[in-house]
C-alpha cells in the first residue's frame, strides 16, 4: 500500500488569438497568486501605455520619422484601445479577487468553484492576448525608433 495523498489535477487547453496555452487547474492559494501577479502586470502595462502614448502623442513620430499621419494615427487608437482593454481587465480583476471568498468559505455551492475557475482562466487568456496585442504595437513603435536612431547616426558621420 502506498502512503500519502493522491492528488488529482485537472486541466485543459484554452486557444488565445496569439497561441494555445496549457492551463492547470489551481488551488484557491494558487489562483488568488494568478490575480496578484496579473493585477500587478496590468498596473505596470498601464505605465507603459501612458510612456507610448506620450511618445506618439503630439506628432513626435510624425515629425521625426516623417510617417503618415494616417500611421500615427492608427498607432494613437491602437493605444487608446488597450488602455482601454487594461481598465476593463483591472476592474474585472479587481471584482474576482474580492470574489475569491466563495472558494475558501465553508458553503458549498455547487458549481461554484468551477464557475470561479473557468471565469479566471478566461481572464487569465485576455490577459494575455492583451499583452500579446500590446508587444506587437510596441514592436511597430520600437522599429521606428531604431531607423530615427540609425539615421541620426548616418548624418552625424557625414
Amino acid at each position: 500500500m502506498i502512503f500519502g495523498t493522491v492528488l488529482t489535477i485537472k486541466s485543459f487547453i484554452m486557444k488565445t488569438n496569439t497561441h494555445y496555452k496549457y492551463i492547470e487547474w489551481r488551488n484557491p492559494s494558487g489562483l488568488h497568486d494568478d490575480i496578484g501577479m496579473s493585477i500587478s502586470e496590468l498596473k505596470f502595462l498601464q505605465d507603459e501605455l501612458h510612456f507610448l502614448r506620450d511618445l506618439v502623442a503630439e506628432d513626435t513620430l510624425e515629425l521625426i520619422y516623417n510617417i503618415t499621419h494616417e500611421k500615427a494615427a492608427q498607432i494613437a487608437i491602437a493605444l487608446r484601445g488597450y488602455d482601454k482593454r487594461v481598465k476593463r481587465l483591472l476592474k474585472e480583476m479587481q471584482a474576482h479577487a474580492n470574489n475569491l471568498q466563495v472558494l475558501i468559505d465553508d458553503i458549498d455551492v455547487p458549481n461554484e468553484v468551477k464557475e470561479y475557475k473557468n471565469t479566471h482562466y478566461e481572464l487569465m487568456i485576455s490577459t494575455m492576448d492583451l499583452h500579446a496585442d500590446v508587444k506587437k504595437t510596441k514592436r511597430t513603435i520600437f522599429k521606428m525608433l531604431a531607423e530615427i536612431m540609425k539615421k541620426s547616426k548616418q548624418k552625424n558621420l557625414h
